[in-house]
């Protein structure tokens, strides 16, 4: 079950990377099964550009152990992922956020 699992979520990763609508939507579907769906956005637009980085959360210092990277990982893209989304909606409306707009404009809630 493992070795599926990480074919699917290998598979999605690559077709993340291709410029299609079509294959992005395919590639992210073994991430929904795991409640990781903001990968697609986490992936393209945070980790790529931040790569080894201490502003990539799943890039980790020599000596972590699994579980707690893990941990920062899941944690920290989800947190990275809110905030990029808050600060998007922040310029497209200005300060005036409601929570209204925040529940019905953000991806993250959607996720």
């Amino acid at each position: 079950m493992s070795f599926f699992g990480s074919l699917s979520s290998l598979a999605g990763h690559e077709l993340i990377h291709y410029p299609d609508i079509l294959n992005k939507i395919v590639g992210n579907i073994p991430y929904t099964q795991v409640f990781y769906s903001h990968f697609w956005d986490e992936h393209i637009h945070s980790h790529h550009k931040n790569l080894a980085t201490s502003d990539d959360p799943v890039c980790h210092d020599v000596g972590v152990d699994a579980y707690s990277g893990m941990f920062k990982g899941v944690v920290g893209t989800h947190m990275a992922s809110w905030n990029r989304e808050m600060a998007q909606l922040t310029k497209k409306y200005g300060q005036s956020l409601s929570i209204f707009m925040v529940l019905l404009d953000n991806k993250m809630v959607y996720y």
